[in-house]
C-alpha cells in the first residue's frame, strides 16, 4: 500500500485535491467550534469557582 505526502491511501480514490481542500477546510472549522466551545465552559468553570470562593466554599473540595 502506498502512503502520499498528503497521508492519503492510494485506493484509487476519484476524490480530488479541491475535495480534500474542502475536507480539510470542514474539519478546521468544526476544531475552531469545539475550542470555542471548550473556553466558554472554562470561563464559566472559572466564574463558578469564583462565585463559590465568595461564598467561603473552596472549589477544589467539592
Amino acid at each position: 500500500m502506498l502512503w502520499h505526502f498528503t497521508g492519503y491511501k492510494d485506493c484509487g480514490s476519484s476524490v480530488t485535491g479541491g475535495q480534500r481542500v474542502g475536507a480539510i477546510a470542514h474539519t478546521q472549522e468544526q476544531l475552531q467550534q469545539v475550542q470555542q466551545q471548550a473556553e466558554a465552559e472554562r470561563e464559566r468553570a472559572e466564574k463558578l469557582a469564583e462565585r463559590l470562593r465568595s461564598l467561603s466554599i473552596d472549589p477544589n473540595a467539592l
